[in-house]
């Protein structure tokens, strides 16, 4: 009994065959899982490794570049700045003195001028931007010439002409220079350097056929014209001493006195350039105008004013008549010296055509001059204006290339009025 006992002991205890087979193949199964496991997991690793690698990469290529295209933007805009503030300083009085002749220029001490003015408007950017973006004055050149054709690009600037209408100014930061530019984040590990270049052409710009109004921008043009060959010969005096001839411009009055203060003929014109001629047009628009110049509005029917050339003449409605009893023009001249000390813009007239019994006529428009107002008067029972030749920078010019294809005949500089053009 007791050894059959111990028998079935020993057989419960002992493990069946089946069983003993089972062992290995599950400890192999959870091995082969775990080795799974952990391949998975190191390629996950690896990837999110080299994910990252990809991201720093990325990161310091966007950071570099981010960084150089600031600084080329920056460099381009502070060539602009420079090149448009020292452009009008090229400008020389001694061709406002053409009352007696052709004037002789001399720019020694405007293209010096130029030169200061462009290198103080450098060190003022500097002042208003990152330190790692500004511009040495040793990273700049600054060279005067003149521009003839404005539509090459890039203008050719040529140094030889008497007068210079372009400041020319180019900015490089070099990698063998002074003042070179870095990676902010470099891959070497190195500061590394990079070669950064900009420029700019600004031109003072006086083929003027005309003007071109916006509704923002008004033209600085008066309904004042007058009449060419009294601008060639009656400046005369030099009433401020600075050695540039005024002239007064006068009309016509109803009855004029019998010693008037000036001759009686008249040698300028109220024009009317919306086309129409009436009592309220002479007391309330002429005078509006002359306070704030012209806007599309007033010149029907495409909101401009030109071409006029010596060859092509632009019919306005005109008169030269401007009495002093007449209500019109007491407006007109307290307008007038409303802006005493202001610049602006006359027309020339050649003549006036085809004079109507109320003494409107074709006022012909040949082109147009620039005077400082000093002073409007009542004087031998007419208008008169007294005007100082100046120079006028305005962006409503409106002037085309001696190349274009429909430049107009006649075309030739203005020696008062310009548009200032930047090209890059």
């Amino acid at each position: 009994m007791r050894a059959i006992e111990s028998s079935n002991v020993k057989r419960a205890v002992e493990p069946l065959p089946s069983m003993r087979a089972g062992f290995p193949r599950s400890r192999a199964v959870r091995c082969s899982a775990v080795r799974c496991g952990a391949v998975r997991c190191g390629g996950v690793t690896l990837l999110a490794t080299m994910l990252i690698v990809v991201g720093v990469v990325m990161a310091v290529l966007i950071t570099d570049a981010s960084y150089l295209l600031a600084v080329n933007r920056g460099m381009q805009h502070v060539s602009s700045i420079m090149a448009l503030a020292a452009a009008p300083e090229l400008l020389d009085p001694h061709l406002l003195q053409d009352a007696a002749g052709p004037p002789v220029p001399d720019q020694t001490a405007a293209r010096t001028v130029a030169a200061q003015v462009a290198d103080r408007y450098r060190d003022r950017n500097n002042s208003v931007i990152p330190s790692l973006q500004r511009v040495d004055a040793t990273d700049v050149v600054i060279q005067t010439g003149f521009v003839d054709d404005l539509t090459a690009k890039p203008p050719y600037l040529d140094p030889l002409p008497v007068e210079h209408n372009t400041v020319f100014v180019y900015a490089a930061r070099t990698t063998d220079g002074a003042h070179p530019v870095t990676y902010p984040v470099g891959l070497s590990g190195t500061t590394q350097s990079i070669e950064i270049r900009g420029g700019a052409y600004a031109t003072l710009d006086n083929l003027v056929v005309g003007f071109r109004p916006e509704a923002a921008m008004p033209a600085p043009l008066l309904p004042l014209g007058i009449m060419t060959a009294s601008w060639n010969s009656e400046r005369t005096s030099d009433g401020n001493g600075n050695g540039i001839n005024e002239m007064v411009v006068r009309l016509r009055s109803a009855a004029p006195p019998n010693h008037p203060q000036y001759p009686p003929e008249p040698n300028g014109a109220l024009l009317f350039y919306g086309g129409t001629f009436s009592p309220e047009v002479l007391s309330q628009t002429l005078p509006q105008q002359s306070v704030q110049g012209l806007f599309p509005s007033d010149l029907p029917p495409n909101g401009q004013i030109g071409p006029a050339t010596s060859a092509v003449l632009l019919p306005v409605l005109g008169t030269p008549m401007a009495d002093g009893a007449d209500p019109g023009t007491v407006a007109i001249v307290a307008a007038l010296n409303s802006i005493v000390g202001q610049k602006r813009v006359f027309p020339l007239v050649q003549q006036i055509t085809g004079v109507a019994p109320n003494g409107t006529g074709s006022a012909q428009v040949e082109g147009y001059v620039a005077c400082t107002i000093l002073g409007a008067a009542i004087i031998d029972n007419r208008l008169t204006v007294r005007v100082e030749p100046c120079f006028l920078i305005h962006h409503t010019a409106w002037t085309t290339a001696l190349s274009a294809i429909d430049a107009p005949v006649g075309l030739q500089r203005n020696l008062y009025i310009y548009k200032l053009r930047l090209s890059r």
